[in-house]
């Protein structure tokens, strides 16, 4: 009895779904826009006496990642997170619960080159 892969279920589905390329690691060249997803914790829950913890939360930091060039590129950015936060909120995969902790705010990011918005967000998840 396994948890999901919240990270790989991520990468794929918001790949898919937001047409973003979606990553656990930014690659060193990467080209925007890219979403990184990222673990920040992942903690058991509900231990029932001598067994296994029935769930987990997996918090996870959604970064997007956009250019600082072109037309107006912060509102382009900040409609890519508002997009992927959407997203996240309608998303129901099998055995898990979407909590978003924090919706995507502007945070600073230190390449001159890119801009950054990043939310926290909690899946609860079931043994699959």
């Amino acid at each position: 009895m396994a948890f999901p892969d919240v990270l790989a279920l991520l990468c794929e589905s918001m790949s898919a779904e937001l047409g973003v390329r979606t990553v656990t690691d930014l690659p060193p060249d990467f080209t925007p826009p890219i979403i990184q997803v990222v673990t920040i914790d992942d903690i058991p829950r509900d231990k029932p006496f001598n067994g296994r913890h029935l769930r987990t939360t997996v918090s996870v930091d959604v970064l997007y990642f956009g250019s600082k060039s072109g037309p107006d590129p912060l509102a382009h950015l900040r409609a890519l997170a508002e997009r992927g936060s959407g997203w996240l909120n309608a998303w129901q995969p099998n055995g898990i619960t979407v909590d978003e902790r924090t919706r995507p705010v502007r945070r600073p990011d230190y390449n001159p080159k890119f801009l950054r918005y990043g939310g926290v967000v909690d899946f609860v998840c079931k043994p699959i």
